[in-house]
């Protein structure tokens, strides 16, 4: 019961991520740290910020962005609570 819960909630902050504002409404900046304290609940360190800012300005696509972020080794262990390795197979 308890990992249906996570994952539930892992896909709520998928959703909450693919559905920020558009450009016009925040800055890429903005969307990334909200990304970050709804997906992974914390805010992106200087390093992981250029990261992914560089993607976006590449013109990379934010659900692409989110995606990455949530499909991330960090997110699977705070939502699934497994080995990242055995849960992507």
């Amino acid at each position: 019961m308890r990992k249906q819960c996570l994952v539930a909630a892992f896909l709520a902050g998928l959703a909450l991520a693919v559905a920020r504002p558009a450009a016009a409404d925040c800055t890429d900046e903005q969307w990334l740290r909200q990304v970050y304290a709804d997906g992974l609940y914390r805010a992106p360190s200087d390093n992981e910020a250029t990261y992914w800012l560089g993607f976006l300005g590449q013109q990379v696509g934010r659900q692409t962005v989110a995606l990455g972020i949530l499909l991330s080794d960090e997110a699977i262990l705070n939502y699934l609570g497994g080995d990242p390795q055995l849960v992507k197979g």
